[in-house]
């Protein structure tokens, strides 16, 4: 047993290394997530140049960045406008001027906002991203300290509201006539040792990701998800980028996962329709069920341990694993990704699980939850994208060919976008289409199988809330049997909150979002195995529609630092059943730098 001498001992043990540590002559890198105004208006510059954006993986530092937005200011055949455009992008950027010159910097924003709502439903598959992990913080943090070359780190933060499951909050602040502290205890948003030199980087630790273009959603890990907690490296080489990405995933019990596997007993989908669900152990541990029925004999012995199986929660790893490599030239960009699941029995790992180059597919490393993403984006006119992606998570030779194959089907999934950049009256004005579909089967795996895994191989993203679980799709952004249409149109340019310029017409902005979903009734992440019932590709269908217009006034002024007010009104359905909603708000971002050599 621990003795409280062992502990203080520990503690004293902890803290000396924290010191250490923290009084490190560490270097860091500022770096900007997909949907940062930065990166929007690097991607709106590229578009009207008539030039293909990378297909990069996000957060970019400021370095790449600042290659992306030089690249349009030393293009020749650009218009003035848009070189100076860049030229701008590139002269915010926080980077050093100077040999041996040093940045230090922080990024603060604070917000606030109400709302008022009719009498809602409760969505099961928009809800807690729109509810939470999109609401906003009502005050985020991220510092650096910038020398080129030198490895660093990043750290930031966000304090946010706390979760509770179908409620719309009247506002962000952590205040309730209830509870005077109603706020998130988990707030560390990024945390990161970094590297970059040369076309290389590397990280570890705690950030945001999205692979792809950030306008779209798609079958890889994205701008949806919170964060992951990863070794992430890259290479560049002319117009190719490798990038190889290995992350574990949170392996507790979701309140989804829970309600299902409580509520009925049977697990008939899991294989033999007499396995009988048993118990949990209390937050998020693990779950069992018995391989046979328990006999309905009061004196019969009861079932010995050789019949209860485990399926994982808080004992099995999930290890997440991506490599991709990217194409460009100034028209078109290409990517090619591999994506794979893991959660094996006696958590069975292989190091060629994080092989960068490497057929996860092919290769005998163990099972594997794998599926095979490719992508295109093309720049058809200046102004004008076309963004295609394909996404298999199992073909069969059966659908394809015509020869024998297992009962498992193909299991597709595929996203259109349309991206348009122009001006209107004097305003930068961006339209952006997307159209998506998954199959029923998309994202799952077996429930257990000794040489393939146990139910955590399904592609299942679960956040720790303050107050419980909630599971997330890790591969789509609204899990399988879904089918969406977005429409987002953006007029002016405090819409994306960057302000690098003067509106020749005010600080108005307009910003119109209209989205039609679909799902398979029956047909989430958790409840269907290989092969799954064909019947179900014809199952009804539920719907719902959201809708939001937003006018945002930003405060007149330039430079780092801004202010804007906003107010919005939507009208949204499930299922048939309408209601509105507003949204009154006040935001300000502020950016520190010093630089000192």
């Amino acid at each position: 047993m621990e003795s409280p001498k062992l502990r203080r001992i520990l503690r004293g043990g902890i803290l000396v290394f924290s010191g250490l540590v923290f009084s490190l002559p560490l270097w860091s890198y500022q770096t900007y997530e997909a949907l940062s105004p930065q990166i929007r208006e690097a991607r709106r510059l590229y578009a009207l140049g008539g030039r293909a954006f990378p297909l990069t993986a996000f957060p970019l530092t400021a370095e790449t960045l600042g290659e992306i937005a030089g690249e349009l200011v030393r293009d020749p055949r650009l218009n003035p406008d848009l070189r100076l455009a860049a030229a701008a992008l590139l002269e915010s950027l926080p980077l050093p001027r100077a040999q041996g010159e040093v940045l230090t910097g922080a990024d603060l924003g604070a917000d606030l906002e109400g709302a008022l709502a009719g009498d809602f439903v409760v969505e099961p598959v928009r809800w807690f991203y729109d509810r939470f992990v999109a609401y906003p913080d009502f005050f985020k943090l991220k510092t650096y300290v910038q020398k080129k070359d030198l490895p660093g780190l990043q750290f930031s933060l966000g304090l946010k509201r706390i979760y509770r499951t179908g409620e719309i909050p009247p506002h962000n602040l952590f205040y309730t006539p209830n509870d005077w502290m109603s706020l998130e205890n988990f707030m560390i948003r990024s945390g990161f040792f970094a590297w970059q030199n040369q076309g290389f980087e590397i990280r570890l630790g705690r950030s945001p990701v999205h692979y792809g273009d950030p306008r779209w959603t798609g079958f890889l890990p994205s701008w949806r998800l919170p964060y992951l907690d990863a070794l992430e490296y890259r290479y560049r080489w002319g117009n190719w980028e490798m990038v190889s990405s290995v992350s574990v995933l949170d392996n507790r019990m979701g309140e989804e996962e829970r309600d299902f596997f409580t509520s009925g007993g049977s697990l008939a989908s899991y294989g033999s329709p007499d396995r009988i669900y048993l118990g949990s152990n209390r937050k998020g541990g693990d779950s069992w069920f018995y391989l046979a029925p328990p006999s309905s004999d009061p004196s019969a012995p009861p079932l010995g341990a050789e019949n209860k199986l485990s399926l994982g929660f808080g004992q099995t790893i999930i290890l997440n694993a991506l490599h991709r490599f990217t194409w460009r030239n100034r028209f078109l960009s290409l990517g090619i990704t591999g994506n794979m699941v893991a959660a094996r029995e006696n958590n069975a790992l292989h190091l060629a699980d994080i092989f960068p180059v490497f057929s996860w597919h092919n290769a005998e490393v163990g099972g594997h939850n794998f599926s095979l993403v490719a992508e295109a984006l093309w720049t058809i006119l200046p102004g004008l994208d076309l963004y295609l992606q394909a996404a298999y998570d199992d073909i069969s030779a059966t659908d394809l060919l015509g020869i024998a194959d297992t009962a498992i089907p193909t299991i597709d999934a595929y996203l259109l976008g349309l991206g348009w950049e122009t001006g209107l009256a004097g305003r930068p004005l961006s339209v952006r289409l997307e159209a998506g579909v998954t199959h029923y089967l998309w994202g799952s795996f077996h429930a257990y199988d000794e040489a393939k895994g146990n139910y955590l191989g399904r592609a299942i993203y679960r956040y720790r809330a303050q107050k419980e679980t909630r599971i997330m799709p890790l591969t789509s952004p609204y899990g399988p049997g879904a089918r969406w249409l977005e429409l987002n149109l953006a007029l002016g340019s405090g819409s994306s909150g960057l302000n690098l310029r003067r509106d020749p017409l005010g600080p108005l902005a307009l910003e119109l979002n209209l989205s039609y979903l679909d799902h398979l009734e029956g047909v989430d992440l958790i409840r269907l195995d290989y092969p799954g019932p064909a019947s179900l590709k014809n199952a009804p269908r539920l719907g719902s529609f959201s809708s939001g217009l937003t006018l945002v006034y930003t405060l007149p002024g330039g430079g780092p630092n801004s202010a804007a007010f906003y107010g919005a009104a939507g009208l949204n359905a499930v299922e048939g059943r309408w209601w509105p909603e507003f949204r009154l708000g006040a935001r300000w971002r502020g950016t520190f730098l010093r630089r000192e050599v």
